[in-house]
């Protein structure tokens, strides 16, 4: 690619992720309640992604040039590249807390969630590859569990 080219990206990244949750309470000491928990399900991803290269407002093109009997032999390349796709993958969470006894019925529950989306594939901005990396999370939560007794 011409050492000039400036590439234009423009991506679109449509995600929904459906997992079932459990967690199992390991007891209750002192009104602190530690517990585990574990999440399995799916993602579906849509991504249109395009990476144009120009030169000065014009697409960016190589030429090979070989010349024969006085003339020149010129070939383009074009850098252009565009995907499409739509995908089902698997999703799983791991998840552990402490639900901190505030009154009869309410607790402040804290937790930590690890959480595997599956791979996604697009393609660079640089140079207009495909490239597939893992999506990961690592969540901090915080929220009230409410019991109705």
């Amino acid at each position: 690619m011409p050492a000039n080219c400036v590439g234009h990206f423009d991506s679109e990244i449509r995600r929904w992720d459906l997992l079932a949750n459990a967690h199992l309470d390991l007891g209750t000491w002192d009104g602190f309640t530690p517990y585990i928990g574990a999440g399995a399900g799916v993602s579906w991803t849509r991504t249109n992604q395009s990476v144009n290269f120009t030169l000065n407002g014009f697409p960016c093109q190589a030429r090979c040039g070989l010349i024969t009997n006085g003339g020149n032999v010129v070939t383009f390349g074009d850098f252009d590249s565009n995907q499409s796709s739509m995908t089902y993958r698997f999703a799983w969470a791991a998840m552990a807390g402490v639900a901190i006894a505030m009154t009869d019925h309410a607790q402040l529950d804290v937790g930590y969630r690890f959480l595997d989306l599956g791979p996604i594939t697009g393609i660079s901005p640089v140079n207009g590859t495909s490239v597939t990396q893992r999506v990961r999370a690592n969540e901090v939560r915080a929220g009230v569990r409410y019991m109705i007794d």
